[in-house]
């Protein structure tokens, strides 16, 4: 984890993302998906390169964070990201923001207000 934005963890995911370095990237997301966080958030800005298989982590991630009605969100999302997420029908169903203050509005937006 690399900083808190607004109560929810954010990872700074750089360089390629692929099958032989997948397992960096799924253990910190499932702990922190199993550690119960308000929301997620994967800033992709410094991502450089993400095949399907690493895809696959993010979407289960995404599945297993709205089981409880959490957010995932994914901040600036290179070109080549995009792609692939438009190649395989998966960018509408991730939430993707351009920076950090969309980030906390959509934090904010799936907030829910704690009983007394």
């Amino acid at each position: 984890m690399d900083e808190s934005l607004d109560g929810a963890p954010t990872l700074w995911l750089e360089g390629e993302w692929c099958i032989s370095s997948v397992e960096r990237l799924r253990a910190p997301v499932d702990g922190l998906v199993q550690a119960g966080v308000p929301a997620l958030v994967l800033d992709l800005r410094r991502t450089t390169f993400m095949d399907v298989v690493a895809l696959h982590v993010l979407l289960d991630a995404r599945d297993a964070l709205a089981a409880h009605g959490r957010p995932l969100i994914l901040v600036a999302t290179p070109p080549r990201v995009r792609r692939l997420l438009e190649l395989t029908g998966t960018a509408e169903s991730l939430q993707l923001v351009p920076d950090g203050a969309a980030a906390r509005r959509a934090i904010a937006s799936h907030a829910r207000p704690t009983a007394p």
